[in-house]
């Protein structure tokens, strides 16, 4: 094959599957739930109208997908995900015949990685990757134990392609619906010391607009209260903890991105002085904000 008219073919198919497929990657990591302290946590918090909770994470991926075939067949690897997000309570409502907070979700995200195409007359074409956008909507969570129950989010932003295969940066505008069945359950009240349970739950994501998908991600993984701890963050502050554990995996199936096994390895911690978690190793997320809503008093 001519290589000048193969790299024509590859630019032309390729940079639209390595965006379809990178807009995917926002909806890969479903944001779970939030609980309350001591060496024992009797009963579940209360969350009021008002109260915010600003989280910022950064997570290595290292996550590969293929796309395409032929002279159009691109691998790219998704090295790292920063996210800023903002989650604030507006009210309670019903969903999915399930009592929950309303909580208004909104912040920004970048995600980089790498490509590289299949092989034209002995060479690849190969670079970088970045998507950077900004999203909003509405998170539900239950009311009885916090457990993630459904979201509504619209994502704006742009993607960007470098290297040989460099293409203008792409606009993209999608929206999607997350249900988890049933409900993501990472608090089991009361919290006692030693105690275990299992989340089993797969959540449906059905995205429209730029590349329209559906992304089926599956929860299998152990929980258990570890003793209390005192946990410094990166800005300095310091706060007394619950501790649980996550042991398992998440198996993500898309339309757009194949099949994905990731580890669920880390420790989950819950401060009852902010009725949230303070951290979560397993995302690579932290508190950076917090503030309580004004109670008028009866």
């Amino acid at each position: 094959m001519n290589r000048s008219f193969a790299f024509t073919v590859i630019r032309s198919g390729a940079a639209s599957i390595v965006a379809a497929s990178l807009i995917v990657a926002l909806y890969l990591h479903p944001v779970p739930a939030s609980a309350e302290m001591e060496a024992v946590v009797e009963t579940v918090p209360k969350w009021n109208a008002g109260d915010t909770w600003k989280y910022h994470s950064e997570k290595s991926l290292d996550r590969t997908v293929t796309q395409g075939a032929g002279v159009v067949q691109v691998t790219m690897t998704l090295k790292k995900a920063e996210n800023n997000t903002s989650y604030t309570v507006t009210g309670t409502g019903k969903m999915e015949d399930e009592d929950c907070y309303i909580v208004r979700v909104s912040g920004d995200q970048k995600i980089t990685g790498t490509y590289n195409t299949a092989p034209i007359e002995g060479e690849s074409i190969a670079g970088n990757l970045a998507q950077t956008s900004t999203f909003e909507g509405i998170e539900y969570r239950r009311v009885s134990d916090l457990a993630f129950v459904r979201a509504e989010i619209r994502s704006k932003g742009m993607i960007e392609i470098a290297g040989e295969l460099g293409a203008s940066p792409m606009p993209f505008d999608t929206t999607s619906i997350t249900i988890a069945s049933p409900p993501v359950k990472q608090f089991q009240f009361p919290l006692v010391k030693g105690d275990t349970w299992h989340v089993a739950s797969v959540l449906t994501t059905t995205t429209s607009g730029a590349a329209p998908d559906s992304v089926v991600t599956t929860f299998n993984y152990d929980c258990k209260v570890l003793e209390p701890r005192k946990v410094t963050l990166d800005n300095g502050k310091t706060f007394e903890c619950v501790a649980v554990s996550q042991a398992g995996a998440q198996t993500t199936q898309s339309h757009n991105s194949g099949i994905n096994i990731e580890s669920v390895n880390g420790i989950l911690f819950y401060a009852p002085s902010v009725r949230n978690r303070v951290k979560d190793e397993a995302e690579g997320e932290i508190l950076a904000e917090y503030a309580t809503a004004e109670i008028p008093k009866e």
